[in-house]
Formats: structure tokens, C-alpha cells, sequence
């Protein structure tokens, strides 16, 4: 799909979601805008995409659609739109910026929220959707699925019961700030609660089976995932987090991080890391005992050299590298890590763990509302 195409103009009596990227990297760019995603099939309305703009970390100017799949663009189910078409479309009771800088989105931002209805939440806000937004007040709160919600082992969340004046509006908007306020970077199941148990499923698996990443980035994580498995049928993943994590505690050092290892994977396994740790001589001592791949392992294969166009893609290939390890260790307070998780409860690779060991379990008992610390299984589990 062109999203510049406005060869399908719809009426203005369509409405429409409009958002800011978050400030953080692009896991955090991608969580809230996975937020935005449920909000939109739920609301029905029309997502409206901020222009390109240089997202923090990625070292172009850029935008969503540059990342994901075609085919999340021409669902059925969902209305994406482009800046331009959106501005197009706008009647002329709603006043159009003068000027339009595309280099500095924090006007666009502004015009967003001056011509759209502000949703009023916070960190600790999570949203609740009811079956019968004419009949909310009735809510069974002890229901196994709601329960965590309100009743947190320290109630701090405020709920926002999505109600029939909320769809009233024609435009909605989700702002961001430096501060944590109004980035909606927890992960939407713990931050949106969904009445309809199948309503909630259809949102989660739309979200697996279109929010996926580009045909090159799958193209290319798959060709080094064979390459792995050619050197050993099986072989094990692991993504080691340090560079500007500012979680110290899980900044293990490599002696450390082999205790872990040996803890599942036999001696002399393949591991395929997946680290932003500039000086690889950090993991010499993990070469003693396994055969360690990375990405720069392989960065110089013609294949690779041929097909990879975009470096920023170098992460994402690296998350879909992982996902396919028998074994997996990632990093505790990671998103990255967090999406590798996901991925590999997609295709129900339960050998999952953390490296530091006090989080060795990827279930936790208890759903955490507004949470960013961990992904929830039920984004993946019994979603058919």
C-alpha cells in the first residue's frame, strides 16, 4: 500500500487516532505504538502517521512504515493513513498548519494537539474497555483475567473506563513528553484491559500476524538462522544488554554470564549473541567454551552484503535471529529482550530465561499493570 495513495478518499465522518513517537529508542517507539494499534481496532478509527522525522537511535529520518511489513498497511481490518493525506482530507472548520516544517515534528506535535481531543492518563492510568460501553458501571471486578488489574499488591493505577463520549470525539490524540507522564510505553496488555476475552484475542493476534517486521529483515534473519543451523542443528541465542543500560544490576560480567550459560547449554554449543558491547573481546572468555556467532559474523557474506540496505534493520534482524535459538538468554529490563520473548512464544520456544538468575522464570504469577519490566503471555497464548 502507498500511503500517500488518496485514490480511496473516505468522508470526514471517519475519525481518526493521532500520535507522537516516543522519545525512547525503537522498542519504545514500538510499544506505545502498539498502544495506538489497539485503540484504533477497537475505536475504529483511522491511524494517522506522524511524518518522517529522526527517531532517536535511528540514524536517518524515518518513520514506522519504513520497519514494518506491507502487510499491515493493507489490512482490512485497520486504516492507516499518511501526514499529507490526512491533511487533505481535513474540512476547512479545522485549521490547517501555515507552514508545515517536516524536519521538526514537535510543531506538528503541537498542531496535533491543538486540533484533536487530548486522552487525559498517565504512567499509572490503564484503560478499560467493557463489552457495553452504555452499561460500564456494571464491572465484575474478581474475574481471573481483571483481577491483577485492581488488585495490585500496591494499588497506585487509576482506571479509565472507555466510555461512550470518548468515540464521540472526531480526533483523538496521544502525546508524549520528556517526562514519563504521557508515554504510553508499558505494554498494552498490561496497560489496556479488554472485557471480551475474544475481542481481546482477535487484537493480539492481528497484532502477531500483521505488526511484523519488513520482508528484508525476516529475509535476512532467516538466512542467518540457516547458516547457524547448518553449523550445528542445534544452537542456542542470547542477547547480552550494556552499552547505556542504566540497569547496572543486570550488567553481568563474563564469567558471570558463562555460569548462567552452563546452567542450560552443554559445552561447546553455537551461540548466537546479540550485544551492543563495542569491544567483543568482552566475550573471550565465553569463546573458551562455545562457538560464539555475532552479527559482525556475517556481515561480510555476499548475500548479506547484497540485501541489507538499511543498518538500522541490524537490530531488528538480530531479534529475529534469536527467536529461532533453542536456548535463550536475554537481558532483564530489556525491550529488547522482551520482544525476542514474544517472538518465541509465537512459535512456542518455551527455553526462555533471563541471565540474571533472580529472574530465571519468564512467567510471573501475578500480571503487573502498567508495566514495561515484562511481556505477558496472554499476547501470544491460546490466541487460536
Amino acid at each position: 500500500m502507498n500511503l500517500s495513495d488518496s485514490s480511496n478518499i473516505m468522508h470526514f465522518s471517519e475519525k481518526y487516532i493521532t500520535f507522537e513517537y516516543d522519545i525512547g529508542g525503537w522498542n519504545n517507539i514500538r510499544i506505545s505504538f502498539e498502544n495506538i494499534i489497539v485503540f484504533a481496532l477497537l475505536m475504529k478509527r483511522t491511524i494517522v502517521l506522524p511524518p518522517k522525522s529522526e527517531l532517536y537511535l535511528l540514524n536517518s529520518f524515518s518513520c514506522i512504515s519504513d520497519y514494518i511489513d506491507k502487510s499491515f498497511f493493507s489490512s482490512n481490518y485497520l486504516k492507516i493513513i499518511s501526514f499529507d493525506e490526512y491533511i487533505n482530507r481535513l474540512p476547512n472548520y479545522i485549521s490547517k498548519p501555515n507552514k508545515i516544517n517536516y524536519k521538526n515534528n514537535s510543531e506538528i506535535y503541537h498542531w496535533f494537539r491543538k486540533t484533536g481531543h487530548c486522552v487525559e492518563y498517565n504512567t499509572n492510568t490503564f484503560f478499560f474497555f467493557p463489552d457495553n460501553i452504555k452499561n460500564y458501571s456494571i464491572i465484575n471486578f474478581t474475574t481471573p483475567r481483571f483481577y491483577p488489574f485492581y488488585h495490585s499488591d500496591n494499588w497506585i493505577n487509576n482506571m479509565y473506563i472507555i466510555k461512550d463520549k470518548d468515540y464521540e470525539h472526531q480526533i483523538i490524540h496521544f502525546q508524549t513528553s520528556e517526562w514519563d507522564k504521557t508515554r504510553i510505553i508499558q505494554y498494552s496488555n498490561s496497560k489496556i484491559y479488554i472485557e471480551s476475552l475474544t475481542t481481546h484475542k482477535f487484537v493480539y493476534k492481528f497484532i502477531r500476524d500483521y505488526f511484523k517486521y519488513n520482508d528484508e529483515i525476516r529475509t535476512i534473519s532467516k538466512y542467518i538462522s540457516n547458516k547457524l543451523t547448518t553449523s550445528s542443528p542445534v544452537w542456542h541465542s542470547a542477547h547480552i544488554r550494556r552499552g547505556d543500560f542504566q540497569y547496572k544490576e543486570t550488567q553481568l560480567s563474563a564469567m558471570d554470564i558463562l555460569k548462567v550459560f552452563k546452567t542450560k547449554i552443554p559445552l561447546n554449543s553455537v551461540i548466537y549473541i546479540a550485544t551492543d558491547e563495542k569491544n567483543l573481546s568482552f566475550f573471550d572468555i565465553l569463546n573458551k567454551h562455545y562457538k560464539i556467532y555475532y552479527f559482525n559474523s556475517f556481515k561480510n557474506d555476499p548475500f548479506i552484503l547484497n540485501t541489507l540496505t538499511n543498518n538500522n534493520f541490524i537490530g531488528m534482524i538480530e531479534q529475529m535471529i534469536c527467536k529461532d535459538g533453542f536456548h535463550f538468554f536475554g537481558t532483564y529490563y530489556s525491550t529488547f529482550t522482551h520482544y525476542i520473548i514474544r517472538q518465541r512464544g509465537y512459535i512456542n520456544n518455551k527455553n526462555t530465561w533471563y541471565t540474571n538468575m533472580e529472574h530465571n522464570y519468564l512467567k510471573q504469577i501475578n500480571k503487573i499493570p502498567c508495566n514495561w519490566e515484562n511481556e505477558y503471555p496472554d499476547s501470544w497464548e491460546n490466541l487460536n
